[in-house]
């Protein structure tokens, strides 16, 4: 997930927390081994690190925006990009690696769009009723739940706590 920098203060917090040491594999193996949607867990993350606490509408909300365009956008662009890292047998091999980067460079304007979408219209304040670790749990949980993902937040849980305490 490389792109400028700068942006939302969501998209700054995915650049950032995506780039620390360890991230992206586990996001990247909880997308493919857990069926995980990578924004929607970062969103939840964000959310948590700004003391806001997920209500199960705006979780439901931000799970079927997430999961209509990464299923309709995101997800074919991702498995496009994957199955043209095989060689073509009658490409060139350097045009076909920078059609390949291409994809993946659209890939990633689609997650960038719907990080926009997910922090605006801004989020209500919200007063911090729980730690950040707990209130991340519970957006995790939330998302999860309205997503019909539910999975095992806790090995991501302890990296964003590790980021956050660096």
């Amino acid at each position: 997930m490389t792109t400028a920098s700068g942006g939302s203060g969501f998209r700054r917090f995915a650049l950032a927390f995506y780039a620390a040491p360890g991230v992206e594999a586990a996001l990247i193996a909880l997308q493919d081994e857990a069926g995980q949607d990578v924004i929607l867990m970062l969103y939840g993350l964000w959310r948590a690190g700004r003391g806001e606490a997920l209500a199960p509408e705006e979780a439901r909300k931000a799970a079927d925006l997430a999961g209509e365009w990464t299923a309709r956008a995101t997800q074919p662009l991702r498995a496009l990009r994957r199955a043209m890292k095989q060689p073509f047998r009658q490409a060139p091999a350097a045009e076909a690696e920078a059609a390949r980067r291409e994809v993946k460079a659209l890939e990633l304007a689609m997650e960038m769009r719907l990080i926009a979408w997910l922090e605006a219209p801004p989020a209500p304040a919200a007063a911090q009723t729980a730690a950040s670790g707990e209130l991340a749990r519970r957006n995790l949980r939330l998302l999860g739940e309205a997503s019909g993902r539910a999975g095992d937040p806790e090995p991501l849980l302890r990296l964003w706590e590790a980021w956050r305490e660096a």
